[in-house]
């Protein structure tokens, strides 16, 4: 493996040791151990973002640099390119809604388990972990961690190595049993989102953006269920402003590459043939591919 390789290697093994501690307490510890009712939650946010973190900083400690390069620190976003931003949001989230819209047609004729929707109502532990919590911590470790160590390899390596990492986690949720694929337009979608929160860093070297549209992109995420169970009408309707938000993204950031803005490594575009080598060529990457498989594989196993 060459340097940049090594150095994601780091990275996705803190990641797994990181949620791998999570999901084993979530399919196997909490079944076995006598959990007072209503503290199993509790334990598992304690578990992954404080137990599990600590040992990602501890693993990586040694590849991470003590703050992003200095050339891209303290430049901020024009509107426009906030703007640019938060339609892009929209476009992954259109990309995921019609992508769940076709797995459920298939899974009602083929008569397998349609992917499962989500809930208006949680609780209130729920709710701070989803638009608090778990924005935070993610970029603190998908964003700003993969910087610290994957920036001076690459903006290009790091978006897109750091987008990937972060999304192949997210599948893991929505298997089902029966159906261990039901997480495939949650990982095309949140790889859209964390290409975005990736280039948000390199083009501003702040965290505090990239949080800002997490929690966003969270929210957006909640409102088609929250409408539906209101009245279906402005369910639809926000289907409809999603698209159109969605195609706009898709126009200006066309326009936006066409006058040269939006560089990475100084050129526009993610996917080079290196980038996909050096990510790929990762050991550590395929660790985290293989918890991700295995952990699937048992919650579509009905474990």
């Amino acid at each position: 493996m060459n340097e940049r390789q090594k150095a994601l290697s780091i990275l996705c093994l803190g990641v797994s040791t990181m949620y791998g501690l999570y999901w084993l307490y979530n399919l196997f510890l909490a079944r076995l151990l006598p959990i007072p009712s209503g503290f199993g939650a509790p334990i598992g946010l304690v578990l992954i973002y404080v137990v599990g973190y600590g040992l990602f900083l501890v693993i990586t400690a040694r590849s991470r640099s003590t703050r992003l390069p200095s050339q891209r620190q303290s430049r901020r976003l024009s509107g426009h390119g906030i703007l640019l931003c938060i339609l892009l949001q929209f476009t992954a989230l259109a990309v995921f809604l019609a992508l769940n819209i076709v797995m459920t047609i298939l899974a009602r004729l083929s008569g397998s388990p349609q992917p499962e929707e989500a809930s208006m109502s949680m609780a209130p532990l729920d709710a701070v972990s989803l638009f608090l919590l778990t924005p935070v911590m993610e970029e603190l470790v998908f964003r700003r961690a993969f910087a610290e160590t994957l920036l001076p390899h690459g903006e290009r390596f790091y978006v897109f190595s750091s987008a990937f990492s972060f999304a192949i986690l997210h599948m893991i949720p929505f298997a089902r049993s029966g159906a261990p694929l039901n997480g495939l337009p949650q990982l095309i979608y949140t790889f859209l989102l964390g290409l975005i929160w990736a280039s948000v860093v390199v083009k501003t070297g702040d965290l505090r953006l990239s949080i800002l549209l997490h929690i966003l992109s969270n929210v957006c995420g909640q409102l088609m269920p929250l409408l539906a169970g209101i009245a279906a009408p402005l369910a639809l309707v926000y289907l409809f402003f999603v698209m159109g938000a969605g195609l706009l993204g898709v126009l200006l950031l066309n326009h936006e590459r066409r006058s040269g803005g939006g560089t990475i490594d100084g050129s526009t575009g993610i996917l080079r043939r290196d980038v996909l080598r050096d990510s790929f060529g990762s050991v550590g990457l395929w660790l985290q591919i293989a918890l991700v498989i295995v952990v699937v594989l048992i919650r579509a196993g009905g474990g």
